[in-house]
């Protein structure tokens, strides 16, 4: 179904561009993330954030550990009140890991869509200053076009607008062996 409004609203973008005689721009997203570090640079951020905190939780199976090494460790002799102890801190550890595990989840996806939505609303920008500069009445993902007469693809021109207005922009590490 969500085929079928995408083909039909390209069908009537097109006569309505073709009608007004407007230009449709179609932009390759998939080429800019290949192009240009633009995405990269947001999931790597993700990354470190999340690998702190991997580290908390870390520490949190350290203390588990030791306590569960505690409980069966049969050199030590323990009376069942420091047997139920213990077992009461591994209980209390293993609900505060699963807690800090659910909380970093949460974290790690609001950062996430933060980061995106950021990366998504900067590329809509240089989108925008593109469209504008070629005189396009519409914009649409090139994936989702499967034909459209005197489209103009600008994804070059937005990879380019990127490595110019973002000097730590680098190319992929695949383009940059290409070049």
């Amino acid at each position: 179904m969500k085929k079928l409004f995408t083909i039909l609203g390209a069908g009537l973008l097109t006569s309505v561009a073709m009608a007004a005689d407007l230009r449709i721009g179609v932009v390759d997203y998939l080429a800019i993330n290949t192009d240009t570090s633009f995405f990269r640079d947001a999931a790597a951020k993700m990354q470190a954030s999340e690998q702190n905190n991997a580290s908390e939780v870390q520490s949190m199976a350290k203390q588990l550990s030791e306590k569960q090494a505690q409980l069966t460790d049969t050199k030590t002799k323990l009376t069942d009140v420091q047997r139920k102890d213990i077992q009461a801190d591994i209980t209390q550890i293993q609900q505060k890991m699963d807690g800090e595990r659910q909380k970093a989840q949460a974290k790690m996806m609001m950062n996430r869509k933060a980061m995106m939505d950021k990366a998504m609303d900067s590329l809509r920008d240089v989108v925008k200053q593109v469209s504008d500069e070629e005189h396009c009445a519409f914009v649409l993902r090139k994936e989702s076009i499967a034909y459209a007469p005197d489209m103009v693809d600008l994804t070059a021109k937005v990879v380019a607008k990127i490595k110019a207005t973002s000097p730590n922009v680098k190319p992929a590490p695949n383009q940059a062996l290409k070049q």
